[in-house]
């Protein structure tokens, strides 16, 4: 989480003239993770830059972010990369093609993560095990649901993390059940799991993982309750 002590500290630099360039800028990687209090001490630069300074707020979970924030940026949003462009560009990469073609369906269509899964295996084996626990939680019964709900709730930017990648999984399979088949960019290991799902049905289930993620991202609710409302929904 960023704390209010930390954005205070990026007011101060910021209100501190650029010594050797044209201006200063900010990077604020998670801007989801800011607490009220951070994002609250923000909005006044936000309101007032200074002439010399760009302040850039970077977050894959709009809805987790204040929108008196929001309501004072200029919103820039990157789509999803295909996974043939994203192979083409680390074809040079000194790894099995195999391997090369795993790490980029893992990513679904994120290069960064691409590039991380190559270079972490273990982070590329937590991948592929989040993918296939995703498509036996649906198969599941509700107490297996709720016992995956119990882990979830024990770090709520892990699991933020995880429901982001099922929205991408879910926006596949809603692509291909709308004859944009050509639009998919990841695959999901026994995704006949999914096929019970009607494109409403799909639709709903982004909808309610998309609530429960703006729920976790406030500290005061209890996330174990959100995650288990989510796995009934699903």
């Amino acid at each position: 989480e960023i704390s209010i002590k930390e954005a205070r500290e990026l007011q101060r630099q910021l209100s501190l003239f650029p010594y050797s360039a044209v201006r200063k800028i900010a990077i604020i990687e998670e801007a989801a993770a800011m607490s009220n209090e951070a994002a609250s001490a923000l909005l006044k630069t936000l309101e007032e830059p200074s002439a010399h300074s760009l302040i850039i707020l970077i977050s894959g979970n709009l809805q987790a972010i204040l929108p008196t924030i929001i309501s004072r940026c200029q919103m820039i949003k990157f789509s999803l990369v295909p996974e043939p462009e994203i192979i083409a560009g680390l074809k040079n990469t000194a790894v099995r093609e195999n391997l090369l073609k795993e790490a980029v369906n893992l990513a679904a269509g994120r290069p960064g993560l691409a590039i991380k899964l190559l270079a972490e295996p273990d982070l590329m084996a937590e991948q592929k095990k989040t993918a296939a626990d995703f498509t036996k939680l649906l198969q599941s019964s509700l107490v297996a649901r709720w016992e995956m709900a119990k882990v979830l709730a024990q770090d709520s930017a892990k699991a933020q993390e995880i429901l982001s990648g099922w929205l991408l999984w879910l926006r596949d399979r809603l692509l291909e059940q709308s004859g944009r088949g050509d639009l998919v960019i990841s695959e999901l290991p026994n995704e006949k799991s999914l096929n019970k799902y009607s494109v409403g049905g799909l639709l709903n289930t982004c909808r309610e993982i998309q609530k429960t993620q703006a729920i976790l991202s406030n500290p005061s609710f209890n996330a174990r309750l959100a995650l288990e409302v989510l796995m009934t929904k699903i």
